[in-house]
């Protein structure tokens, strides 16, 4: 695009963290963007529809499949790298420990990560008092502390002069939107298309937050992370596949987790988990955590 070209521009529905990402991407790429939203990000708003209020916010792909997931990881790790040196607030990087107490393959992202080592080639790791956790790996890794770098992006779209209207769409009619161009990035909402057959599949889970702004680092002072799988018969779901929990520090909390329930949306745009004991918060994550966080302490 020359100088003397005009902009295009583009409307995006959607105003969480994919709709923003996307805006500013493009923004970086010469495009005007206004952002089409019934809902708009504030640390005041509660809503579970809204997904960008809850992540946990680990750069790692744990739950996600694609047939080119390697490129686009490695993709995203480049776009994070720029922010980090760029010193962007709410980019952090840990020592991240992914700790199993059984034999697991080595999943193809960590060709992805940074000074990726096995657990047992480690100087130290966490650890449970009683449940040894010999296999797994350790790697530098990218988090954001949510409510931060969700509010900065949202400030970086807008001082590229972006704009977020508040107004519901409809997907269908795409009604008061004159744009040449629409990226759908509303998520679950995609499912109000008339021509959308498919039935989304939505995974939640738990997640508990522990008000405290005490750092938690390693005994090489570097501030750690971790994932920690203590074997089926110690921790699993309702379809007994085991589980894990987790462990991420920011910098006003503690994010405890986790749980996965697998659902979709009912008639009535509801979630509706496969299992009754969604609505269960499982102890593990407060036990398990508790007991590696007094060992790690």
């Amino acid at each position: 695009m020359t100088k003397n070209q005009k902009a295009e521009h583009i409307a995006i529905i959607g105003a969480g963290v994919s709709g923003i990402t996307t805006g500013i991407l493009l923004q970086e790429h010469g495009f005007e963007v206004t952002i089409y939203a019934e809902q708009e990000f504030s640390k005041n708003l509660i809503n579970p529809k809204f997904a960008s209020l809850y992540p946990a916010a680990s750069i790692i792909p744990h739950s996600v499949s694609h047939y080119d997931l390697i490129r686009l990881f490695k993709e995203s790790q480049q776009f994070f790298n720029h922010l980090y040196e760029q010193k962007f607030l709410g980019i952090t990087k840990h020592r991240h420990f992914e700790l199993f107490s059984y034999r697991i393959n080595k999943p193809d992202y960590l060709i992805g990560m940074h000074n990726v080592n096995k657990v047992s080639e480690e100087e130290w790791t966490p650890s449970h008092p009683s449940i040894t956790t010999p296999n797994g790996w350790a790697y530098d890794c990218f988090f954001t502390d949510w409510n931060t770098y969700f509010n900065q992006l949202i400030q970086l779209f807008k001082r590229n002069n972006g704009s977020i209207i508040k107004r519901k769409v409809d997907l269908n009619l795409l009604n008061n939107i004159n744009h040449n161009i629409i990226i759908n990035c509303s998520g679950a909402g995609s499912n109000d298309l008339l021509e959308e057959t498919n039935t989304p599949l939505i995974v939640l889970g738990h997640l508990l937050k522990i008000k405290t702004s005490k750092p938690m680092n390693s005994p090489l002072s570097k501030p750690i992370s971790y994932n920690f799988s203590p074997g089926i018969d110690i921790y699993k779901n309702y379809t007994n596949d085991p589980l894990d929990v987790y462990f991420y520090p920011r910098s006003t909390d503690w994010v405890l987790g986790g749980s996965r329930f697998i659902g979709t949306l009912d008639e009535n745009g509801q979630w509706a988990p496969d299992s009754a004991t969604s609505d269960v918060f499982p102890r593990e994550i407060l036990d398990l955590n508790k007991e590696i966080l007094k060992t790690t302490l």
